[in-house]
């Protein structure tokens, strides 16, 4: 186990030598500069329109800087041959694996943070503190993602284009299965049909993010108690499906 937190406290100091906490301060700034330049157009609901673009940027924010830097760091280890130094002196790959995976999940928490502050300055007490908890529970599902996709493609442009499509499909997927199936313009043809049970079948192998990280839970209708435990459940799930994924894909490579 403490090898697993070395490697994790490797994967942190990296992120912090790397400008990394610049990137997220900027970001989160023209996240926030972003939102209240939309306010100022809105003629009404100014308020409840700046939180929630406030959110929803954030939420695409966050996600999009763990994939980023989660598969650029473990490409440039890679590359650097630093991996392959690390697993030669006798240390398990599956500690290694879990060591980075673990490291990467607290620099995806600490970007969780960043992004979520700006969003608590407006937002109302409790149900800011869910919408928290659900953030840190999705970037944790893109950077699970982010490991398996530099293990196994081993390519940051197709490891981003994988991991950003996959989470654009699991956040837009029970929306593409409603319209397949309810739609009053459906046809009872056999296409019809089969196309909407393809997207049933897919809609089961996603996470469903559409779940995750709700705007309205600040606007208004924020989540219970079941819920969360829910989502928490389905992130643990896929977390772990993942990074065995991962794992199971080192281990069976020729370092």
């Amino acid at each position: 186990m403490r090898r697993v937190w070395v490697i994790a406290g490797m994967a942190l100091t990296e992120a912090r030598r790397n400008r990394l906490p610049w990137i997220v301060l900027a970001m989160a700034a023209v996240v926030l500069a972003s939102s209240l330049f939309a306010r100022s157009l809105a003629l009404t609901e100014s308020a409840r329109l700046h939180l929630a673009l406030l959110a929803s940027f954030a939420r695409v924010a966050a996600s999009f800087v763990v994939c980023l830097h989660v598969i650029g760091s473990a490409l440039r280890e890679q590359q650097d041959r630093i991996t392959d130094y690390l697993l030669s002196v006798d240390l398990p790959r599956g500690v290694y694996l879990v060591g980075k995976a673990s490291g990467y999940m607290m620099v995806a928490l600490v970007v969780a943070i960043v992004f979520w502050m700006p969003v608590a300055a407006y937002a109302p007490g409790v149900p800011v503190f869910a919408w928290l908890l659900s953030l840190v529970l999705e970037v944790w599902i893109v950077a699970a993602s982010a490991v398996f996709c530099a293990v196994t493609l081993n390519h940051f442009l197709l490891g981003t284009a994988f991991v950003m499509g996959l989470y654009v499909l699991s956040r837009t997927m029970s929306s593409l299965v409603l319209i397949a199936t309810a739609s009053p313009f459906l046809t009872t043809d056999g296409s019809q049909q089969a196309l909407a049970t393809v997207l049933r079948g897919i809609a089961l192998l996603l996470p469903d993010l559409e779940r995750f990280t709700r705007s309205d839970w600040l606007t208004g209708s924020p989540p219970d108690a079941p819920a969360l435990l829910s989502i928490s459940l389905e992130a643990i799930t896929y977390i772990v499906v993942l990074v065995s994924a991962a794992l199971l894909d080192l281990y069976r490579k020729n370092l």
